[in-house]
């Protein structure tokens, strides 16, 4: 059985991190587009016990021509939120028909770009001993990846990834103003 065979096709799909989003923005996103008839992949109702995760999502990503990235403060936490968003931007990038939505749920587009500038500055700070600097989320979430030794190149993809999106026209949404 192909890839094709196995695994739906989708309209949208919607990439997230659940413990910021599932419940509130991502599970609204999700019902507003399926009462208007859209197939769309939300990881929480599509898994069952067995399935090969990456594969499932890889072929979701591939077979929906709309992507929504809803980028939280956690979400560059997540090494498979930052390897959907490279797979989503490398579709795009090669010339597929998709397009992708940012949703920025309290972040802001400037948290996404320029990390590594970011990082480099923090970490000067830190050798001359400036007390505490405050850390944006992203910059925080990168810092903890350098720390658990993840490779470079892959750490640079996800900074080039969350780079471009930061300059896609999006959806600012801030819980606190709701």
């Amino acid at each position: 059985m192909g890839e094709a065979e196995a695994y739906a096709v989708y309209d949208i799909f919607i990439n997230h991190r659940g413990p910021d989003t599932k419940k509130n923005v991502a599970n609204l996103v999700y019902r507003r587009l399926i009462m208007y008839g859209l197939r769309v992949f939300l990881d929480k109702d599509e898994f069952q016990p067995g399935d090969p995760l990456y594969d499932k999502i890889k072929s979701a990503i591939r077979s929906s021509s709309i992507h929504v990235a809803i980028l939280s403060v956690t979400y560059a936490q997540s090494p498979c939120c930052l390897n959907e968003l490279w797979d989503m931007l490398d579709m795009l990038e090669s010339g597929c028909k998709v397009k992708i939505i940012p949703i920025f749920y309290d972040v802001k587009p400037a948290h996404l770009s320029h990390i590594d500038e970011k990082l480099r500055s923090i970490e000067g700070k830190l050798a001359v001993g400036t007390e505490n600097p405050k850390f944006e989320p992203y910059v925080e979430a990168f810092r903890n990846h350098q720390q658990t030794r993840r490779h470079d190149a892959e750490l640079d993809r996800w900074m080039d990834a969350l780079n471009k999106v930061s300059k896609i026209s999006g959806i600012e949404f801030n819980k606190e103003k709701e």
